[in-house]
């Protein structure tokens, strides 16, 4: 029994500073995040000096960071889901370029690519391509820039997602971490176990689902 009496503070104890030290930790990522986040707003998520082309008559001239997301990582596949027509969603980089088109045809140093994507995007009309801006330049015929959302506050706090480095848009909303913060912060003086209130002789396990039934 006096083992127990001094046990016991010490674990009540050592689970507090455990939850509080998680959720100083925690905020301190929140805090970094916002810091690194506060240089994006009112920006375009996109990658900077790249651009993103649909057909002229795609319905869809405007994208979220989300949105953009979904089609390059092929959960979106279907223009119809985007209020579009209903047309395959077939995407088109840097990286099918050498499949669809020669060296020749693109020229040695790509002064040809408007002319392809033209080409590819009018054979193609459900295409979205992502390429560098400087390559494809303005002279193109049927091919038109996505307008995509600026990053704001209000979708930096309330967004679900965190792909900073997500190409070809990044995705920053902090609202799971800032959640995760709240619950570590409040779990210990809310919901941490009471040691005083187990039997003696308690096991390790029943210790443990003594804490979780807290």
């Amino acid at each position: 029994m006096r083992l127990r009496r001094f046990t016991e503070p010490v674990f009540e104890s050592l689970i507090k500073i455990s939850g509080y030290s998680t959720g100083f930790i925690v905020l301190l990522i929140v805090i970094f995040l916002f810091k690194e986040g506060i240089s994006f707003f009112n920006m375009t998520p996109v990658e900077e000096g790249t651009t993103l082309l649909v057909h002229k008559s795609n319905p869809v001239k405007e994208l979220t960071a989300p949105q953009i997301k979904d089609i390059f990582d092929q959960k979106t596949t279907n223009w119809k889901a985007l209020g579009g027509n209903d047309l395959p969603i077939t995407l088109f980089t840097l990286d099918e370029l050498g499949k669809a088109f020669t060296e020749e045809q693109l020229g040695a140093k790509f002064e040809r690519l408007p002319n392809c994507i033209d080409s590819y995007m009018d054979s193609l009309p459900g295409t979205i391509g992502f390429f560098p801006e400087k390559q494809v330049g303005s002279a193109l015929q049927f091919a038109v820039p996505v307008q995509v959302d600026k990053v704001a506050l209000s979708k930096f706090v309330s967004g679900t997602e965190w792909f900073p480095t997500s190409r070809p848009a990044a995705s920053m909303g902090v609202m799971p971490l800032l959640l995760g913060t709240l619950l570590v912060s409040f779990l210990p003086s809310s919901s941490h176990c009471h040691l005083a209130s187990l039997p003696p002789f308690t096991s390790p396990k029943s210790l443990m689902n003594g804490c979780a039934a807290s």
